[in-house]
């Protein structure tokens, strides 16, 4: 058997212009009634717009005007037209966020649109940390640039979520959300009712009005969901991924994955051997 001494490489390309083009982290400011037009075409990417101060709108006077004031973050999708005005007599400031997520599995709307506002100024930290890794170039400076952009779109996704159960699920969004982050826990029904201030009957009758199954029946989805993914990797036995989600009971897992998947866990770790 012939072994070739091939290595592990890892690099940058020096095409600084096609990443300035995709990705890039921008401080600025904007004189009192700044105004500004966008043609579709003239940017390929997509934008974060942190309004450190000062009030911006976009499209004024249309059916699609938007509002971002200081510790909004306006999104900005690319190959839109715009009208921007900066109003009031102070000068604005913000921290753009240049991207383009054509190759990743995020969806975001086509529209300008606040995506959040900051109150505790988590964001405006990260985007401050971003642009300080972006202007100081060291090397490796774009991936970690990269690193906390994907710091800012987890956070930026679970507060979205957070927002979603809260208007839709207000009484018992605090129990969904930690049955979602702790599901490999053994959480019973009384303890999240008591995390909701409801009986145990009323906390089970609302989570059935969420998710359509009982507390625990989603708990155990969730379980096995996630063995799936592992067992998929190739990395992980069935047992062992049994054991990572905390069903140690192979003929119980076996039987519930069985139950979500129509097929059983072994057939799913000899596909993915190799």
């Amino acid at each position: 058997m012939i072994i070739l001494d091939k290595k592990f490489s890892i690099c940058i390309p020096e095409a600084a212009d096609e990443i300035y083009k995709k990705f890039g982290v921008y401080r600025g400011t904007a004189t009192p009634h700044c105004h500004h037009v966008c043609k579709n075409g003239e940017k390929a990417f997509s934008r974060f717009f942190y309004v450190v101060s000062g009030t911006l709108i976009f499209n004024r006077g249309t059916d699609n005007c938007v509002c971002v004031q200081s510790g909004d973050i306006a999104y900005l999708p690319n190959n839109i037209s715009y009208v921007s005005d900066w109003v009031g007599e102070d000068t604005g400031s913000y921290i753009a966020l240049h991207f383009l997520l054509d190759e990743f599995y995020v969806k975001l709307p086509p529209y300008i649109c606040v995506a959040a506002h900051d109150k505790d100024s988590i964001y405006l930290e990260l985007f401050k940390r971003m642009y300080a890794i972006w202007q100081q170039g060291k090397p490796g400076y774009e991936l970690e640039t990269l690193e906390n952009f994907f710091d800012f779109i987890h956070i930026l996704y679970l507060d979205y979520m957070s927002i979603q159960l809260k208007e839709k699920y207000s009484k018992i969004y605090k129990g969904i959300l930690y049955l979602e982050n702790n599901y490999t826990k053994d959480i019973s029904v009384p303890f999240l009712a008591d995390l909701c201030y409801l009986s145990e009957s009323t906390f089970r009758r609302l989570f059935y009005d969420y998710k359509k199954m009982p507390p625990i029946t989603y708990r155990n989805y969730l379980r096995i969901k996630k063995a799936y993914t592992l067992i998929k990797t190739g990395e992980y036995t069935v047992t062992e991924a049994a054991e990572a989600v905390n069903i140690p009971d192979l003929c119980y897992f076996n039987r519930l994955f069985k139950k979500y998947y129509k097929v059983s866990p072994s057939k799913i770790a000899v596909t993915n051997q190799g």
